[in-house]
């Protein structure tokens, strides 16, 4: 999706004409995650430069996820989002308009493009309030660490397995005594599981929103 005058423009990834990267060269890029979105521009041949994450910027509000484009268009703009982008067996698929579900290749253009359409909108609003929310300056600050993020993850950056596997087994365990502990200090029962249960004991989630004002 990209903007002109305000509009959302849509095109196949492979499809998108010169003028649109000509246009956006050097500019501002506003995305709901960096992870894919910078990996997707990198291997078309568009290196993403400047990047503003508004998963980042919600976490620099407020630390208490779920940080998904749902989560957050509801939580500061509420917005109810019709998320017809669902995973099947690790495959994704598109909700088209009679129930049935497609991969995404196959589905209708016109459903598609509407459906990316109020992604692009619900983007560009949670962005809008979230700079409100957090002023000029530590969305500067966000924007300069996510941007070091863009670039370590399509580049990639070499691990030591062995050594990995190592603090992967000693930190578990850490983690688990934190979370026991956790646990204990807010009264929970030890056979709660994580994810949504626990955000659930503990009343947060995506249903909730934030007051107008920080």
């Amino acid at each position: 999706g990209a903007f002109e005058n305000d509009e959302v423009l849509c095109f196949p990834g492979d499809q998108v004409p010169d003028w649109v990267w000509d246009a956006l060269a050097g500019n501002v890029w506003i995305v709901e995650q960096t992870l894919y979105d910078a990996r997707f521009l990198e291997r078309l041949g568009h290196r993403v430069t400047n990047v503003i994450d508004t998963r980042a910027l919600a976490h620099a509000d407020n630390e208490n996820g779920p940080f998904d484009l749902e989560a957050i268009a509801y939580r500061y703009c509420g917005i109810a989002m019709d998320k017809r982008i669902r995973r099947e067996s690790k495959v994704p698929k598109f909700k088209c308009d009679d129930g049935s579900r497609v991969r995404i290749k196959d589905a209708p253009w016109d459903q598609l493009t509407r459906y990316l359409k109020g992604d692009v909108d619900a983007t560009r609003m949670v962005f809008r309030t979230l700079r409100k929310r957090l002023g000029r300056e530590e969305v500067k600050r966000v924007t300069r660490f996510t941007n070091i993020l863009a670039r370590m993850e399509t580049r990639g950056l070499p691990v030591d397995e062995g050594a990995a596997s190592g603090l992967a087994e000693r930190y578990a365990a850490e983690l688990d005594q934190m979370e026991m502990k956790l646990r204990e200090d807010a009264g929970l029962p030890g056979g709660l599981q994580r994810g949504a249960r626990l955000r659930e004991a503990l009343r947060v989630g995506p249903d909730q929103r934030v007051a107008d004002d920080p």
